[in-house]
C-alpha cells in the first residue's frame, strides 16, 4: 500500500495563499515541494521520456488560467495529496488520448492511513464539488437557496415547498429550475477539471 502523505494544513494553505498573490519565491517553493510526488505518479505511468512529457503537461496544467487548479486545492486534504489526484488525472488524459488503458497499478499516495477502504481520490474530488456548489449557492438569492435546500436536502415537493415558503406552486417550479441550471452551469465552469467520477451528473 502506498505511504501516506503528511498533511501540514497551515504550511499548505499558506503556501498556496504565497503562490497566488505572487509573492517572491512562493513558486519556487511550490514547485520544490510539488515536484517529487508528480514524478512519482507520473513514473507509474510512463518510462524515461513519456514520463518527462507528462510531468510538463502536469505543470502546464497547474498553471494554465491563472492557476485555476490550483485555487480549488482544499486545506483539508494534504496539498501533496491533491496535487498526486491531479497529476494521476493528466496521465490518465494522455492514455486516452493515446486510446491506451493506464496501468491497473498505477496508484498514488494516500491521504491518511487511517481508514484504508475509503476511496481517497474520490474523497477529494467530492471535496471539491461540495466546494463548488456552496460558492455557486451563495450567489443565489435567499429564496432561491432556500427552495434548493428544501428541495434537495430536506427533499419536499414542490407542494410542500410553496407551503413552507407561502409562495405558489408555479413561483417554486421555475424558480428551482433556473437554480438548478445556474448551479450546474456554475461547476461546469468552475470545476469541471476535477469533478473526476461525478463529472457524468453533469452530462
Amino acid at each position: 500500500m502506498p505511504e501516506a502523505l503528511p498533511h501540514y494544513p497551515d504550511a499548505d494553505e499558506r503556501l498556496v495563499a504565497d503562490l497566488l498573490l505572487g509573492e517572491a519565491g512562493a513558486a519556487e517553493q511550490f514547485y520544490a515541494r510539488i515536484d517529487p510526488v508528480i514524478r512519482t505518479v507520473t513514473s507509474r505511468f510512463f518510462r524515461h521520456v513519456d514520463a518527462e512529457d507528462a510531468i510538463q503537461e502536469v505543470y502546464a496544467k497547474l498553471c494554465a488560467r491563472d492557476w485555476r487548479v490550483v485555487k480549488l486545492y482544499n486545506r483539508e486534504s494534504p496539498l501533496k495529496a491533491y496535487i498526486a489526484v491531479v497529476a494521476k488525472r493528466v496521465c490518465i488524459d494522455i492514455h486516452r488520448r493515446k486510446r491506451k488503458e493506464p496501468p491497473m497499478d498505477a496508484d498514488v499516495p494516500e491521504l491518511a492511513d487511517d481508514d484504508p477502504a475509503v476511496d481517497q481520490e474520490a474523497v477529494i474530488y467530492a471535496r471539491q464539488l461540495r466546494d463548488c456548489v456552496e460558492r455557486a449557492l451563495a450567489a443565489l438569492s435567499e429564496t432561491s437557496r432556500r427552495i434548493i435546500r428544501l428541495r434537495h436536502f430536506e427533499e419536499l415537493s414542490h407542494a410542500e415547498i410553496a407551503a413552507r415558503l407561502d409562495k405558489t406552486t408555479g413561483y417554486v417550479g421555475p424558480t428551482l429550475s433556473r437554480a438548478e441550471r445556474y448551479l450546474k452551469d456554475e461547476v461546469r465552469e468552475h470545476c469541471a477539471d476535477h469533478l473526476g467520477p461525478f463529472a457524468t451528473v453533469l452530462k
